[in-house]
């Protein structure tokens, strides 16, 4: 960044947080560490699916640690550290759908009476995540 410049490479600084990430095993063991104290059972259940590894604690932690991280963004441990009950691909789909019911319904009588008004998906989603989060020991998704 030249002088003068008031705008930062977020590239640039996606990158270098990125190789942070990947390049510090303790992190990825923290990360880890975390990953089985919030839901060791949605953990267990990726690495099964991802890995076929049905029981990581005969491996080495370095090697689990690598693993976890690597588990897919959509997986039923990531989601649960980011306090989703579906995948962002579903959430946008019922998105889809429920501007679809809306267009449409807004096109007959009851649409133009304003009664009726069809019942959204992404609603009943949110109402379940905020569910979610006041229980506790949930594991498999």
């Amino acid at each position: 960044m030249e002088e003068g410049d008031d705008y930062i490479d977020s590239e640039v600084l996606f990158a270098d947080i990125k190789s942070i990430f990947e390049n510090n095993n303790e992190l990825k063991i923290l990360v880890l560490a975390q990953m089985i104290k919030l839901d060791e059972d949605a953990l267990i259940c990726d690495l099964a699916e991802t890995y076929q590894i049905y029981d990581y604690k005969q491996l080495p932690l370095n090697q689990v640690a690598v693993f976890a991280y690597g588990l897919r963004d959509d997986s039923r441990i990531k989601q649960v550290m980011s306090n989703q009950i579906v995948s962002l691909e579903t959430t946008l789909l019922a998105s889809i759908v429920d501007r679809l019911s809306l267009s449409l319904w807004l096109q007959t009588k009851d649409g133009q009476k304003g009664i009726n008004r069809p019942k959204f998906i992404v609603d009943q989603l949110i109402k379940m995540t905020k569910r979610r989060k006041e229980e506790k020991g949930l594991s498999c998704l």
